[in-house]
């Protein structure tokens, strides 16, 4: 008996003209919707098919260009809510060794989180993508889902866009030069999407229905080389005095939240504090970690961007 041909290996993943190296492995599920008529005398019938979407996951492997983060990693703002998050721009799964998985129709429907810190590379979690069938074709066509072929290595990977410097925080005139623990500052971004679909077609369309962004950290500093004090905190957190944060009142305004590092300058401009805790414990910071999180700013009744990026 011959033996099988062995597929396995790592991968890259590319959409648009955007190459994606991972941390870890790709993930290519085919997520097939089913559904099952019911019988009083017999129970469920057996499923039948109702629609079918592909998930393409991973961990981006920490390469940071500045000016691209936005459109290829963070593009969902809320003032792209109520349109499509899927591009007609190729999303392939290119192996090293093997053939390439090609979906001509596909968007971002999971962004990563963005980890700012001495110790560890940018990106922490998945990322993900949803793919489409082709709209131009009916589902019958053979390569109405994707088309498998040939492909050679690509050779644009850089160790140096891996960026790790070390990060410091500013918000507002008081707290700047703000230093986190060895976690660093970690932004979240978070989105929603929904699908459209057709009794007959399955899946046509994803909508953004929502995004937003939190930042979690741990201040160490209130300004460059200053410890934090329990008041300094307090201060922070708007918990009393005359800046105490009021039942009714917004959470952010016109303060922005901004990290500074070598290489990249993250701005997210109308961030306010949330949750904080103190700890008491040996050989432990007695600063917890605090959480910003933002609202919707508007100019000209046009939502603006939750956050930007800029090379430093």
């Amino acid at each position: 008996m011959a033996l099988p041909t062995v597929l396995q290996g790592p991968a890259y993943v590319s959409w648009g003209s955007k190459i994606y190296y991972t941390e870890g492995n790709v993930s290519l599920k085919y997520e097939r919707r089913t559904w099952s008529p019911q019988s009083a005398s017999y129970g469920a019938l057996g499923p039948r098919y109702k629609n079918t979407i592909v998930r393409v996951s991973f961990t981006p492997c920490g390469n940071v260009v500045a000016a691209s983060l936005g459109a290829n990693y963070f593009p969902h703002h809320p003032s792209g809510v109520g349109t499509s998050i899927i591009a007609a721009d190729d999303l392939i799964i290119a192996p090293k060794a093997g053939n390439k998985v090609t979906f001509t129709r596909a968007g971002i429907s999971k962004m990563p989180s963005l980890r700012l810190s001495a110790q560890a590379t940018a990106f922490s979690g998945d990322m993900e993508f949803i793919a489409l069938g082709d709209s131009a074709m009916d589902p019958t066509n053979a390569a109405y889902w994707q088309v498998a072929a040939a492909t050679a290595a690509d050779t644009s990977f850089t160790e140096a866009t891996i960026l790790s410097p070390r990060y410091t925080a500013a918000w507002g005139a008081t707290y700047t030069g703000m230093e986190p623990d060895e976690s660093g500052f970690i932004f979240e971004p978070s989105c929603e999407v929904k699908e459209i679909t057709s009794c007959n077609q399955g899946v046509l369309d994803v909508i953004l229905a929502s995004a937003g962004l939190r930042c979690r950290f741990r201040p160490i500093t209130k300004t460059t080389a200053a410890g934090m004090t329990e008041a300094d905190y307090a201060g922070l957190l708007l918990l009393q005095d005359a800046t105490a944060a009021l039942p009714g009142m917004t959470v952010g305004n016109a303060t922005s939240l901004v990290v500074t590092g070598t290489g990249l300058v993250v701005t997210a401009p109308t961030m306010g504090p949330t949750d904080g805790a103190l700890h008491y414990g040996v050989a432990e910071w007695r600063q917890g970690e605090v959480t910003f999180e933002n609202k919707v700013a508007f100019a000209v009744g046009v939502p603006a961007a939750m956050w930007t990026f800029v090379a430093s």
